[in-house]
């Protein structure tokens, strides 16, 4: 069995993951306020803003012929309306070291992490700051749009309003805010769709190659704990709004050309009067699989029923 050519073979690393160097963003003041277990933050990271160059050399040994990378808003723009050269630059000079190797760049516009005067004026909790998000990648668009055909505009949608605004556990830290947290994903779906929409224009506009413009979305089995009425009916509800919810949108708006699947494990699903905002738990407590390092089982069956759905 081969794979058809032009297949690309991508290894992915998230901004605030890697670069290290910046205190302006919402993750970094997560993490010094203590609320990491292990008390770390990522300042410091995998020093990734000055060991690029190593790392591509790393992608080439691998022969990886794509990248997906993400942009830190932040280090972009460090204040509204002001974009930074330097911020800039660093990502042209990570552009130019993957033409040089021959590897296609896939680049993520929002990866979890906002500026910190963009969380500070509600960030996605209010529809009027849309607008900052959306120059924002208009401005990112015009820098790189020569040298980029694949864009993911915004990754896990459903993760970033399930962590933050359901578990409490990422930025903003508002547990149990389940109006909130459908808000949120409304406003995250309208501004994918702007953003789709004007890339699509500034190619279209500069005589450039179309792209191609998508999510990335994590996707997750929910099996019902026991088979109980009100036990499936839960884990269906919680499947459509994790899983489906962003995703149905998103395609009937018709702005998506592909779609990413990020699968990692699955959940069994029960009912829970102590999570009155969702009215239901995840739990894994009745069947024993293999793990990995995060305690996540290990459930290759999930990504096969993913794909067939």
């Amino acid at each position: 069995m081969g794979f058809p050519e032009g297949f690309l073979w991508e290894t992915a690393t998230a901004a605030t993951q890697v670069e290290g160097g910046l205190t302006n963003h919402d993750w970094y003041h997560w993490a010094a306020g203590g609320n990491t277990k292990d008390s770390s933050t990522p300042l410091k990271a995998c020093q990734y803003y000055h060991l690029y160059r190593e790392d591509l050399d790393l992608l080439s040994e691998l022969e990886d012929n794509a990248y997906r990378f993400g942009i830190e808003w932040a280090r972009v723009e460090p204040r509204p309306g002001e974009f930074s050269e330097e911020g800039i630059a660093f990502y042209r000079k990570l552009l130019a070291g993957l033409q040089e190797r021959g590897i296609e760049p896939v680049v993520t516009l929002h990866h979890f992490t906002n500026p910190t005067w963009f969380a500070k004026m509600g960030g996605w909790e209010k529809s009027s700051n849309l607008s900052y998000f959306r120059e924002y990648c208009r401005k990112v668009v015009r820098e790189f749009a020569p040298f980029v055909k694949y864009w993911v505009i915004i990754n896990e949608p459903t993760v970033y309003v399930y962590q933050g605004y359901l578990e409490g556990n990422w930025p903003p830290g508002k547990k149990g805010k389940l109006f909130k947290a459908l808000k949120v994903l409304q406003n995250m779906a309208g501004a994918n769709e702007m953003v789709y929409r004007d890339l699509h224009d500034f190619y279209q506009k500069n005589k450039l190659s179309a792209p191609a413009a998508g999510i990335a979305h994590h996707l997750r089995i929910m099996n019902p704990a026991s088979h109980s009425i009100s036990v499936r009916n839960a884990s269906r509800l919680l499947d459509y709004f994790f899983n489906w919810r962003f995703v149905n949108k998103t395609i009937k708006n018709g702005a998506a050309d592909f779609f990413g699947l990020n699968y990692y494990s699955r959940d069994l699903v029960a009912l829970s009067l102590k999570n009155p905002a969702t009215f239901f738990t995840k739990t894994v407590e009745k069947e024993e699989l293999p793990r990995n390092e995060l305690g996540w089982e290990i459930y290759p069956e999930g990504l096969y029923r993913l794909i067939k759905n």
